[in-house]
């Protein structure tokens, strides 16, 4: 197994998608799954934008561990994330990946976050470090079918 291999395979099926559901965990215990628009870099970070007062971010305030899942509908084809959620302060980061989450989401007919922030504060960006990535591919293209490869730790 050819983890450089696969790990192009990975960004480049994560780079053609711009919605994971992400699960976190409210401060009773409670699990929790929203969809998100995101954008991922080549060390396989993700980043998001949710409003303020979302369950997430409440829920992400007292526990930063969470859970994503990005993936197709008819042939099997997943990423699943465990990682640490973390916020983007820096200012620089921030502009950034807002152009880039904006670009992203701009592909399709829907306007997500981006467009109902315009002009009124409340949204926050945050990046997810995966701490385990597992990948899954039942496309004919990959050539055979594929047990699931964990590839980050």
């Amino acid at each position: 197994m050819d983890k450089e291999k696969i790990k192009k395979e990975v960004l480049e099926f994560l780079k053609s998608k711009v919605v994971a559901v992400i699960a976190t965990v409210s401060p009773d215990d409670t699990p929790e799954a929203a969809t998100i628009h995101y954008v991922v870099d080549d060390d396989l970070n993700f980043y998001f934008m949710s409003e303020t007062n979302s369950r997430k971010v409440q829920n992400i305030a007292t526990n930063n561990k969470v859970a994503l899942v990005v993936g197709t509908e008819d042939i099997p084809v997943t990423v699943q994330i465990q990682g640490e959620v973390s916020p983007i302060d820096n200012g620089e980061e921030l502009m950034q990946r807002f152009h880039q989450l904006a670009e992203a989401s701009n592909q399709g007919n829907y306007k997500p976050l981006l467009e109902g922030l315009k002009g009124r504060p409340g949204g926050s960006f945050y990046k997810v470090k995966p701490t385990w990535l597992q990948w899954t591919d039942f496309r004919e293209s990959s050539n055979e079918m594929r047990n699931p490869i964990v590839l980050i730790p």
